[in-house]
């Protein structure tokens, strides 16, 4: 994902540590699509960056097709970029 920034015109965040923490349960269904829009929503805002979601949306399903070389659709990485969080409480 920090590859695919700079051909999107984005400015990927220099000097940082990145370590990714989840309570998601293995096997919930959160695809290699998503946690890469996901990831690339946190670099982005750690180098100050805030692009149309539409550009890291496309840089996200870049970096699966041609880093990865996933040659998935683009719905993975909208919902994950465009989606809101629910908290019910139950």
């Amino acid at each position: 994902m920090l590859a695919a920034l700079p051909e999107f015109g984005l400015r990927p965040p220099a000097g940082f540590d990145y370590m990714a923490m989840s309570d998601l349960p293995a096997g919930a269904g959160l695809s290699s699509s998503a946690r890469r829009a996901a990831s690339g929503l946190a670099f982005l805002e750690a180098a100050g960056e805030n692009p149309p979601r539409e550009t890291l949306i496309k840089a996200a399903r870049h970096a699966e097709n041609n880093f990865v070389g996933v040659p998935c659709g683009i719905l993975d990485q909208g919902v994950s970029g465009f989606g809101e969080g629910s908290s019910r409480a139950h």
